[in-house]
């Protein structure tokens, strides 16, 4: 027998029999694609950077409103006076 006599093998074979029984078992939907993980990854990409811009906004608004006062402590007032007692 001469090599150029000899049947080619295809190698590709085996492995796109196991992809059809996947797709067969799980249904093409739920196998998961590079399209549908791209976007996936678009999608969370997204949603981080609009909580990023969020929290950026809440810090903004924190740095330019004055701090709060406790409840019973104005930002003018003395302490209440306590009668003078001579011994």
């Amino acid at each position: 027998m001469t090599p150029s006599s000899q049947t080619p093998i295809d190698v590709t074979a085996a492995p796109r029999a196991v992809l059809r029984l996947v797709y067969r078992v799980l249904g093409e939907g739920r196998s998961g694609t590079a399209q549908a993980n791209a976007w996936a990854a678009v999608c969370d990409d997204r949603r981080r950077a609009e909580e990023r811009a969020e929290v950026d906004r809440l810090l903004a608004d924190a740095r330019t409103r004055t701090p709060a006062t406790p409840p019973g402590l104005l930002p003018n007032a003395l302490p209440a006076a306590t009668p003078y007692r001579e011994r």
